[in-house]
């Protein structure tokens, strides 16, 4: 699996790294991890899916994607309230 460079989006008080892997010549997977920076130091937690795409900028939308709607709450199995 080879992971090329990861993408930064700012969205609320959390940093999204959007970091899809190749899982072969044809196939983008999905890898993110959400930060955030409290006075305490940083905390991060990392999310995956099965989604696959066929290239890597459709991969990097979906895991951006994904990240807003995990901190937005929308998968009750999914949180970073705790971060």
């Amino acid at each position: 699996m080879d992971h090329s460079t990861t993408e930064f989006t700012h969205y609320k008080d959390y940093t999204i790294e959007a970091n899809p892997p190749r899982l072969d010549k044809k196939q983008w997977g999905t890898f993110i991890v959400i930060s955030r920076n409290p006075p305490e130091g940083a905390k991060r937690r990392a999310f995956d899916d099965q989604n696959t795409f066929s290239n890597r900028l459709d991969a990097v939308r979906h895991c951006v994607n994904l990240g807003r709607k995990i901190i937005d709450g929308e998968f009750p199995d999914r949180s970073v309230s705790d971060l």
